[in-house]
């Protein structure tokens, strides 16, 4: 990371070998309006009727009152092209953080469909 004080850790470990992780993380260093971002850690999890489901990233814009988690930075939002496990914890993830009035959950390919 070039820019240390966008998140907690000198680098971000990204799970996977697929693009979307790494780009969201480019993205959200390079982006003016990110304040902070974050990898979230393992042990972050929501508790859900088919298992522990870990968001991948939480982030805050400038100037805005709201805390963003990010479900799933895949290369498609598409329900066809996730494993029936993963769509149906995403879908209990929107449905966690629908309580919280500051906290948006979002699946999504890339930042910029946050900003859209």
């Amino acid at each position: 990371m070039r820019k240390q004080e966008k998140t907690l850790y000198n680098y971000i470990t990204i799970d996977s070998i697929s693009e979307p992780e790494k780009k969201f993380a480019k993205d959200c260093e390079d982006n003016n309006d990110i304040e902070f971002f974050m990898k979230l850690p393992r042990g972050f999890y929501i508790d859900t009727p088919i298992g522990k489901y870990r968001p991948d990233w939480a982030l805050v814009f400038k100037e805005e009152k709201r805390l963003y988690f990010v479900a799933e930075t895949k290369s498609s939002v598409h329900y066809d092209d996730l494993r029936f496990n993963e769509w149906q914890k995403v879908k209990c993830g929107y449905k966690h953080f629908d309580e919280f009035e500051k906290i948006s959950f979002k699946h999504i390919r890339e930042l910029k469909e946050l900003i859209n």
